[in-house]
């Protein structure tokens, strides 16, 4: 089977695809999960969407990018369908559309977190610490995983390929992407455990960004969120007052 996918990236029509189809289906994911949570009754029926034509329009360029992908180049198309599969279910494609959507739709989506749905229980909470930590430990290492796949593919193989600048925008831009969201995600899950070293993240992401720094910042950072996390505790319950004892007369 002849590879097609270097043709791929010398292609300056398949670079704005690439970008067409990843914008709208930010764009549609967003507003699908509004109505979703709107038929679970998470958001109330009232809560601001898209009017049923602008959802209907990025539908349909959305679908035109993939016909459009497959047709110019099926090998290429079907690793970014597969790309968009995981960026939805991370959540990264909602979040950008969310953004892109701001000035017109400013619906917030409902917390689906572990603590939401624990609440104040303690048996609850305690069944659902572990999951959480384990959720935590695989989607944190999973965007790794995927910021290094970015960061070999632009550096070491795209560049070498003199590839068409859309792709260059794209990944990079993507790739920024990436490395933000490991340090947020990071620093979440730090303050929810009160970790003292929490304040530290946003000044490591920065110097991250010097030089090759984050060879060593991303590890350090990773390693010391899923240590704390992992050894994160229920809060011990408050000690019910002993009634006071009186005695007569």
């Amino acid at each position: 089977m002849t590879n097609h996918l270097p043709e791929a990236f010398h292609s300056p029509l398949l670079g704005w695809l690439t970008i067409t189809f990843f914008l709208t289906a930010s764009v549609v994911t967003y507003l699908k999960r509004i109505d979703q949570h709107k038929k679970v009754g998470a958001l109330p029926a009232e809560a601001p969407s898209a009017p049923t034509w602008l959802f209907t329009l990025f539908a349909l360029i959305e679908f035109a990018a993939k016909i459009a992908l497959i047709v110019l180049n099926w090998q290429f198309g079907l690793i970014l369908y597969a790309l968009g599969f995981v960026l939805a279910s991370m959540p990264v494609l909602e979040t950008v559309g969310s953004l892109l959507m701001f000035p017109f739709v400013r619906t917030v989506l409902p917390d689906d977190s572990f603590d939401a749905a624990a609440g104040d229980d303690p048996f609850l909470q305690s069944i659902v610490l572990p999951a959480k930590k384990r959720h935590f430990a695989v989607k944190l290492l999973w965007i790794v995983a995927w910021y290094v796949g970015l960061t070999i593919l632009l550096n070491h193989v795209v560049r070498r390929m003199d590839a068409a600048s859309p792709f260059l925008w794209g990944l990079a831009i993507l790739q920024v992407y990436m490395y933000f969201y490991i340090f947020t995600l990071s620093y979440v899950r730090l303050r929810e455990c009160s970790s003292k070293v929490a304040w530290s993240v946003g000044f490591l992401a920065v110097l991250g960004r010097v030089n090759d720094y984050e060879l060593l910042i991303i590890p350090a950072v990773v390693l010391t969120a899923l240590i704390i996390s992992g050894v994160q505790r229920l809060p011990e319950p408050l000690a019910e007052a002993e009634p006071s004892l009186t005695e007569d007369g």
